[in-house]
């Protein structure tokens, strides 16, 4: 049989959604030029340290407090994302955090997943060899809360940061509640930091 679709890539991840229907309930999504790595890893760890089953997915490869695997993609192909959430499930683990790389969003890999919440962390000057230009690198991050955020998720992020307007616009417009930080503003307020070497 063939099957015509308007786009492979999405129409892919939302077979393989489809194909591996039982995955966990609580899947939180971070993207970011830089950082996500270490918060998937932090999220992972205090989950651990709490004694509750949780997994992450991402350049660390696909953990659990049961396994480990080393995949090459940040964000893996859907065929593998979808298959691993679905062993995740059996395995009654039910909170996942997924590192959402710019070529994994741009490529629809992280379709069709049910995000109860994203977090992004900050943008420089990065991939400029696959993207045109730094408006499509921005445009690419975005699309996980203009597209793949249902209306009761939340985003997690920096008001300080100079991205944080748009994030907010698009929160607004979706109805979708943020939790913030910030040094004048936020959910969680910085009184004082200190760097320390860099």
């Amino acid at each position: 049989p063939l099957l015509k679709v308007h786009d492979v890539r999405k129409s892919l991840s939302e077979a393989c959604s489809n194909f591996y229907k039982e995955k966990p309930f609580h899947i939180v999504a971070v993207t970011g030029t830089n950082g996500k790595t270490s918060v998937a890893d932090f999220f992972f760890q205090l989950f651990k340290l709490h004694k509750i089953r949780a997994a992450s997915v991402g350049t660390l490869g696909i953990k659990s407090n049961l396994f480990k695997k080393t995949t090459s993609l940040t964000s893996p192909d859907p065929l593998l994302l979808h298959k691993s959430l679905s062993e995740f499930k059996k395995k009654r683990i039910n909170t996942v955090i997924l590192e959402a790389s710019s070529h994994g969003l741009d490529q629809k890999r992280l379709d069709h997943i049910n995000f109860k919440a994203a977090a992004f962390t900050n943008l420089s000057r990065d991939h400029m060899d696959y993207h045109k230009n730094m408006n499509c690198y921005l445009n690419s991050k975005l699309y996980l809360f203009k597209n793949l955020l249902k209306k009761n998720s939340k985003i997690i992020t920096d008001e300080d940061n100079k991205e944080f307007k748009v994030i907010n616009k698009i929160a607004s417009k979706r109805k979708i509640k943020k939790i913030t930080i910030g040094t004048k503003e936020g959910s969680v307020k910085i009184i004082k930091n200190k760097y320390k070497n860099e």
